[in-house]
């Protein structure tokens, strides 16, 4: 059992594209299959060995304290489970953050087993392998950064190695960082300590890769409570020199650090970079993570504000664990500063373990978090005096437990990093257990009496029928079947991909509903190259799946958007007036539903009002646009939208004016489509003076598309402008000389009389 225990350690370097896609599902999968293998033989243990039962105990009763903190995060967190606005998600999370109360139980228990199996001879072989498989994980890092073995491993600007995200990378490698450096101080001589000093720079620098300014500043807050707080009682004068000596060079540094941000925020040519060298290059690669700008248009601080509202209105339990997103949703603001980016305005976590635990799991959540957290930090603060030997030891934690909080200041847990942390927590607990009292131990080792269990074996049938049923349903056949999923998208073929994905939503795992937004991006996908009569009966079984599936997580925004952008296709599509109206009114209540969800998101809006275009009530969209732009005028696809609105009820003024406040707000107005919609609303109102000045466009983008000029020549002729016609025709010619093309011109000129 002991031996399994550092396999977990090995998790985070796992990594198939097909298994372990997003990369921390397959992680959390494996790590959950083998802490319930160990529960289960940690029980079977317990039962049958009195005097293995008795020592538990004992080590259990002597950092009680400890062990009740954790109790009671379990107890809090399953409790804002309960009062989730979304059980059932709360509970299971779904791949792609790997997140929910499930995985978050098997972290505290992972830290209890750690800390009742591992005895002291262990702990640093332990660490020894974690820093280990730190280092596979850097190099790959390295790789991904550097295009190496570029068959193998993919490029990266800013590489997340296993971890999928530069940002997690960083995190996990904060970890690594401070211990592999306390060890290093500990070493004496030799090989260990050129191990240990080694590692320590090359996760530094994998971290200057990383480029993520939230572990830049959690390092710098680590190692400034590590020099700065350093104790200079309990060392001999030279180390009081050299303690003293490293403070005064930290603070220097620290100075240097803030002049270079100052500097190269100021001075655009800096002239020791302008060569190409390999720290050059590095270098440069940072500079833009530094500037001063991209921390001003920050989106977090806006998100935050959604939090602080999400918070207000249910403080005491929360949201439910995983259900940021359903939070944010509701009080999303879009008028806040930068909240839209161009990666878009949906967020599912707020960059601050601060807001994102008091959303998820309330203030009480949040209060026990760090009560415990905080305990412990008091408590390494303690026993440290006591403790020379030691010192660095638990000097280095505090200065981990610091520099792990300032970086999720600004950032949020995955797999990896809330292995690491758990791993730290349970070798504290060890920590505080080695400095009781031999006395004390000894006095709750003989008052633990153990009596014999008579139902040892009916309990440890039973438990392994619950660990077969948990380990098939909960964790391998989702595992497959997000395999099969992962498979059947990487074949980028509509008729095998989506029969595939169908097939997985009846495999009865609770995964369906992630099945379901990879259905969705695979119709939207399929639907630029089907043809008509596909895309119909390809949204309709779509609009069926999404029904059923808004049932598991009727809190999901984006389902109820996406269910009436599919029906307006519908509309689209159909010719009977009956229908139409049927479907109008459908479109209309998933937008309603989407709208109580978020009422202020705009894209609700500009889909909403679509659904009017399509019955040409160009008044109620117009006006739909207006509120759009009243949220805030900073979208410019609602001043689009509005813009079509006004050339459709013929205020064309007034709809010039609406693309130019679009394009001053980031909206793509000559892009092909942008130019189609266009095309599409003056043809309806015949205005085909504008219609040559889009064509023009068009032909300027493409020279060589022979419909684009076709359409041209049309308006000139209707026009009257023949002279145009006629040369447009000529250009026709000079692309295709095939007879079938010269015949379509002769005739075509011929009407020019």
């Amino acid at each position: 059992m002991v031996l399994a225990l550092p396999v977990l350690n090995a998790i985070p370097f796992f990594g198939l594209p097909s298994w372990f896609s997003p990369p921390d599902w397959g992680k959390v999968i494996f790590f959950r299959i083998i802490v319930s293998a160990l529960l289960f033989l940690f029980t079977c243990q317990m039962l049958s060995d009195k005097s293995f039962a008795g020592q538990i105990i004992s080590k259990l009763r002597s950092v009680y304290v400890y062990f009740w903190g954790l109790a009671g995060i379990f107890s809090v967190f399953l409790l804002s489970v309960v009062f989730s606005q979304d059980p059932f998600y709360s509970f299971f999370g779904d791949p792609r953050r790997a997140g929910g109360f499930l995985n978050f139980s098997f972290y505290i228990i992972f830290c209890i087993l750690f800390f009742l199996i591992i005895e002291k001879k262990h702990w640093q072989k332990i660490w020894d392998f974690t820093i280990l498989v730190g280092i596979m994980v850097s190099l790959m890092a390295i790789f991904q950064h550097y295009n190496i073995l570029n068959k193998i491993f993919e490029a990266q600007a800013r590489p997340g190695s296993t971890l999928g995200n530069s940002v997690l990378l960083g995190i996990y490698l904060l970890f690594l960082i401070f211990i592999s450096f306390v060890f290093f101080l500990k070493e004496k001589t030799g090989k260990r300590k050129a191990f240990y000093l080694l590692s320590f720079l090359l996760f530094l620098f994998v971290v200057v890769l990383t480029q993520s300014r939230a572990t830049f500043l959690g390092l710098s807050a680590g190692f400034g409570f590590f020099f700065l707080f350093f104790s200079r009682k309990l060392f001999s004068e030279n180390r009081r020199k050299l303690i003293i000596f490293s403070k005064v060079a930290f603070l220097a540094l620290t100075l240097l650090a803030i002049f270079f941000v100052y500097y190269v925020n100021v001075n655009k040519n800096i002239p020791f970079l302008n060569g190409d060298n390999f720290i050059q290059k590095t270098v440069k690669g940072v500079l833009p993570r530094l500037s001063i700008n991209l921390i001003k248009e920050d989106p977090r601080f806006s998100v935050w504000q959604v939090a602080f509202f999400a918070i207000k209105e249910k403080p005491v339990f929360g949201w439910g664990p995983g259900n940021f997103s359903v939070a944010f949703d509701k009080h999303y603001d879009p008028s806040l500063p930068h909240i839209n980016t161009d990666w878009g305005s949906w967020y599912d976590k707020a960059h601050n373990f601060v807001f994102d635990t008091a959303v998820e799991s309330g203030i009480l959540g949040l209060a026990v978090y760090l009560l415990f957290f905080g305990f412990l930090f008091y408590r390494m603060h303690k026993i440290k005096n006591n403790d020379p030997k030691n010192y660095l030891i638990y000097h280095g934690i505090q200065a981990t437990f610091i520099g792990y909080a300032v970086n999720n200041l600004f950032s949020f847990d995955s797999f990896s990093n809330y292995l690491i942390l758990f791993l730290l927590v349970a070798f504290s607990l060890h920590l505080i257990l080695s400095n009781t009292a031999e006395k004390t131990l000894m006095a709750t080792q003989n008052n633990a009496k153990i009596k014999k269990n008579p139902y040892k074996s009916v309990i440890i049938y039973v438990l392994i029928c619950v660990l077969i049923i948990f380990l098939w349903q909960y964790n391998i056949k989702p595992f497959y079947v997000n395999a099969e999923l992962n498979n059947a998208l990487e074949l980028k073929d509509c008729q095998k991909t989506l029969p595939k994905i169908e097939s997985l939503l009846s495999s009865g795992t609770y995964l369906n509903h992630y099945l379901v937004i990879k259905y969705a991006n695979t119709v939207n996908e399929c639907l630029a190259s089907g043809s008509v009569a596909q895309n119909i009966e390809m949204v309709e079984k779509a609009v069926v799946i999404l029904e059923n599936t808004a049932k598991i997580r009727p809190t999901y925004t984006r389902d109820w958007i996406t269910l009436g952008i599919y029906t307006n296709f519908l509309m689209q599509n159909q010719k009977d007036p009956g229908e139409i109206n049927e479907l109008k009114n459908k479109a209309n209540s998933y937008f309603q539903k989407a709208s109580d969800l978020s009422p202020k998101r705009q894209e609700v809006f500009v889909e909403s009002l679509k659904t009017y275009y399509l019955i040409k009530d160009y008044k109620q969209a117009a006006a739909i646009a207006q509120k759009c732009i009243d949220l805030s005028e900073t979208m410019g696809e609602c001043w689009w939208m509005k813009g079509l609105s006004n050339i459709y009820l013929n205020n064309i003024d007034e709809a010039k004016e609406n693309f130019k406040k679009a394009g001053e707000n980031r909206y793509l107005t000559d892009s092909p489509s942008s130019l189609a919609q266009l095309t599409q609303a003056y043809l309806e109102i015949k205005n085909y003076e504008e219609l040559i000045l889009i064509h023009q466009k068009l032909v300027a983008s493409n020279p060589k598309n022979i419909q684009y000029l076709a359409t041209l020549a049309y308006n000139y002729k209707i026009m009257g402008d023949y002279k145009m016609a006629r040369e447009t025709c000529q250009k026709i010619l000079e692309l295709d000389k095939t007879p079938e093309t010269k015949k379509m011109v002769d005739e075509f000129l011929q009407t020019l009389r």
